[in-house]
């Protein structure tokens, strides 16, 4: 009776340690304009609608394709902000895709990340509110500070963008770890019943 107990409990940690830590990171690599933006987005969910909790972490460089140094760095690491209002985020095993819809918008910030000084916020928006561009959507970024001075592509509502995309994974050592405790699990019960 012990054995089994015991069999129960290491088959129950094998399972919950091989879940309890996945993380899926997606590469971001966009063309807008003369500038680009380019890094990761890290994520905890790797299918379905995502929601802000489900991003652990971003960075991103942002670059407005001007001469000169022109890049900007951004990220949850240093001190950015990420807002996320709406469905239009979602996540399969290959791929984050935005979709532009009214009243929808995901938006990466950080403050004094622009080149206007200390009040400068830098941002990367992907927005499909009516207000915010009419009744088409935005994707680009902004100086906050220096207004009107917006590097972006407008899609028509209902557009489904790809933001990130992501190599599919080989199926991590632990998985058959866990199929192993659920076949000793199994092993146990049968012996147990025979018992």
């Amino acid at each position: 009776m012990k054995r089994s107990v015991l069999r129960i409990v290491m088959a129950g940690l094998l399972m919950v340690s091989t879940s309890a830590y996945a993380t899926f990171i997606y590469d971001v690599n966009r063309t807008i304009g003369d500038g680009s933006v380019f890094g990761t987005i890290t994520t905890d969910k790797e299918s379905g609608t995502l929601v802000e909790s489900d991003i652990t972490g971003w960075s991103l460089t942002l670059d407005d394709g001007s001469p000169g140094p022109s890049s900007n760095v951004i990220g949850s690491a240093t001190g950015g902000m990420m807002d996320l209002f709406g469905v239009g985020l979602r996540a399969t095993e290959s791929q984050l895709t935005v979709e532009f819809v009214d009243l929808a918008f995901l938006e990466f910030a950080q403050e004094n990340a622009g080149p206007g000084g200390p009040d400068s916020p830098m941002a990367y928006v992907l927005c499909g509110e009516q207000e915010c561009v009419g009744d088409r959507g935005l994707e680009g970024f902004l100086f906050v500070a220096e207004p009107g001075n917006i590097i972006g592509l407008f899609h028509d509502n209902g557009t489904i963008l790809v933001l990130a995309t992501r190599e599919a994974a080989p199926v991590p050592e632990p998985a058959p770890l866990a199929l192993l405790g659920l076949g000793l699990l199994g092993l146990g019960f049968v012996r147990q019943r025979k018992a």
